[in-house]
């Protein structure tokens, strides 16, 4: 996702127009008003214009990460994966390989993660680094469950 750049006119209107609540994860207009916007993907969003005309659109995690730090971050993770929690302890700078272990599994399996049949015999495998780890071929599924166990503890 590519960092949106502001000018100075439009952080120095974001600091003095708006308030962030860290407890809550609220954004209020400095008159009044919570900004409870939401875009199609999900996430809070922040609408405004600096000079009436043209409107800016930000997400409201990013604003907040702003409002709290004077910085604008790379890549922003809710921790707890709900989009619209924009509470200061749900939200994190991280980097794309943070982020992306922080998804929901894309699960359409009957099997255990990184198990499946092959052929005759269980297959167990790990992701690390971006990189797919053949831990071995077992008899049974359980010996290969066990196996992908031993070697989170080991790789992560």
């Amino acid at each position: 996702m590519e960092t949106k750049k502001l000018t100075e006119a439009q952080e120095q209107y974001i600091r003095a127009n708006y308030v962030y609540c860290p407890e809550t994860g609220y954004i209020r207009g400095i008159k009044g008003g919570l900004l409870l916007t939401t875009n199609s993907a999900g996430y809070k969003v922040l609408r405004f214009s600096t000079n009436g005309r043209k409107y800016t659109t930000m997400a409201q995690h990013r604003v907040a990460f702003f409002l709290m730090t004077g910085r604008w971050p790379t890549i922003i993770d809710h921790i707890n994966r709900r989009r619209g929690d924009n509470r200061w302890c749900n939200l994190r700078e991280v980097t794309a390989s943070e982020n992306a272990q922080n998804t929901a599994a894309c699960r359409n399996s009957e099997y255990p993660v990184g198990v499946r049949k092959d052929r005759n015999k269980w297959r167990a495998d790990i992701s690390v680094g971006g990189k797919n780890r053949h831990i071995g071929n077992f008899a049974t599924m359980q010996e290969a469950v066990e196996a992908r166990a031993r070697a989170e503890t080991i790789y992560r």
